[in-house]
C-alpha cells in the first residue's frame, strides 16, 4: 500500500478524480462565478467487495465458481484555491467604521473523509510592518464581522466532507494609515486527520502516512503561491488589504440674495444685505466613503441667522441644490447643526442656510 501512495500515478489520478480543500476569497459586493458543485466521494476506509461469479459446462456436466476481492478506499486530499470574480485580492469594501478591516474567505473540505485544520497567518511583505490579523469564524454566516458574536480561531475540527466554514481575516487599521496603504498577508490551512470531537489531531495528512488500519493519504494539491509546493497538503492564499479613507476638499460659496438697496439685484454686503451661504466638502474619486457627518457653526454678532433657511444639499452643476433627509435639523440661537448623508467617493455634501448682516 505505501508504495501505491507514493505512487506518481496515484497521484494523478487524484488530481483528475476530485478536488479536496478549496479556501477561497470572497467579495460580497462582487457578482460571483456561479459555483460548481463537487462530486459525493467514497469515503475514506470504506471497504469494497467485488465478486465475481463464474459458471461453465464441460464433459463431465456444469459447475461454477466465485473470486472476491476486497479493497480499502484511501484517503484523498485536493487542495486549491477557486476564484472569484474580480477577486483580485484588494479588500477596499470590507472596512467597518470601527477601523477594523475584514475579508471574508470560505474554506471548503473536498477530502472524502472528516477533517481537521490548522490555520496560520504571516506577513507577506517583510520590508515593511503589518498590523496583527486573526482569523474569525463566522457564527452566524451573515458574511460580516461582528465582535462579540465571531470567535477567533486557529484551527477547525472535523470538518465534513463537501462542508465549508466561513471566516473572516481581520485587522485593525493603524492610526497612520493613509488611503491607498496595503496591508498583505499569507493565509495558510493544513490539513490534518481528524481527531477527537473539538480536539485537533497532530497527525498532518502527508503521502504515505499511514493513519489507520492501511489507510493511506494520496496528496494532490498544487502550488498556490510561490511559498507553497506541490503536494504538501496546505493551500496559501496571498491576501491585501487596501485601505480607502476620505479624502475631503472644502466647498465654500457665498452669494448675495438680497440687499435693502437693490432688491434682488446682486450689489454690495451692507447691513440688512441676505447672504445665501452653501459650505460642505467633496470627497476623491479614488477614495473612501466618509460617515455620521454633521456640519455646525456659531454665526459672528454682525450676521443674524435665519433658523428655517438651514437645509442639507450638494454641490451640482456649480449649484447649491437641497436635498430631502430624513435626519434632524437643529438651528437656534444663531447657531445650527445640520447632519448629511454619508459622502461616497466622488460625491459631496452640504449646508445651505441664510443669514442677515447687522
Amino acid at each position: 500500500m505505501s508504495g501505491l501512495a507514493k505512487s506518481p500515478l496515484r497521484n494523478r489520478t487524484a488530481l483528475i478524480a476530485a478536488t479536496a480543500l478549496t479556501f477561497a476569497a470572497v467579495r460580497p459586493a462582487i457578482a460571483q462565478t456561479e459555483a460548481v458543485t463537487p462530486p459525493t466521494l467514497t469515503k475514506a476506509g470504506t471497504e469494497i467487495t467485488l465478486q465475481a461469479t463464474v459458471t461453465y459446462n464441460s464433459a463431465t456436466g456444469s459447475a461454477n465458481g466465485t473470486a472476491i476481492k476486497k479493497v480499502k478506499v484511501d484517503r484523498l486530499v485536493d487542495m486549491k484555491w477557486n476564484e472569484y470574480a474580480n477577486g483580485s485580492g484588494s479588500y477596499t469594501d470590507n472596512l467597518q467604521r470601527n477601523r477594523i478591516g475584514y475579508a471574508l474567505v470560505e474554506l471548503s473540505n473536498y477530502t472524502n473523509d472528516d477533517t481537521d485544520f490548522r490555520l496560520s497567518i504571516k506577513n507577506a511583505d517583510s520590508t515593511k510592518a503589518t498590523p496583527e490579523a486573526k482569523l474569525y469564524i463566522d457564527q452566524n454566516n451573515n458574511s460580516s464581522l461582528d465582535i462579540g458574536t465571531d470567535t477567533a480561531v486557529g484551527s477547525l475540527s472535523r470538518v465534513p466532507h463537501n462542508a465549508q466554514r466561513k471566516l473572516l481575516l481581520a485587522i485593525t487599521i493603524p492610526d497612520d494609515a493613509v488611503n491607498g496603504s496595503t496591508y498583505e498577508y499569507y493565509v495558510t490551512a493544513q490539513a490534518y486527520a481528524a481527531g477527537a470531537v473539538n480536539v485537533v489531531g497532530s497527525t498532518p495528512l502527508d503521502a504515505g502516512t499511514n493513519i489507520t488500519d492501511n489507510i493511506f493519504t494520496v496528496l494532490g494539491d498544487k502550488t498556490s503561491e510561490p511559498t507553497d509546493k506541490d503536494y504538501d497538503g496546505k493551500v496559501i492564499e496571498k491576501i491585501t488589504f487596501t485601505v480607502k479613507m476620505p479624502v475631503l476638499t472644502p466647498i465654500s460659496i457665498t452669494k448675495i440674495i438680497e440687499d435693502p438697496l437693490e432688491g434682488e439685484v446682486e450689489s454690495a454686503v451692507i447691513t440688512g444685505s441676505k447672504l445665501q451661504y452653501c459650505i460642505g466638502w467633496a470627497n476623491a474619486e479614488n477614495a473612501g466613503p466618509a460617515y455620521d457627518i454633521k456640519i455646525s457653526s456659531v454665526l459672528p454678532n454682525s450676521l443674524t441667522l435665519n433658523t428655517t433657511s438651514v437645509k442639507p444639499g450638494e454641490y451640482v452643476d456649480s449649484k447649491c441644490e437641497p436635498i430631502t433627509l430624513n435626519k434632524l435639523t437643529v438651528a437656534a440661537d444663531n447657531k445650527f447643526e445640520q447632519p448629511l448623508p454619508d459622502i461616497q467617493p466622488g460625491k459631496n455634501g452640504v449646508v445651505i442656510f441664510e443669514a442677515t448682516v447687522n
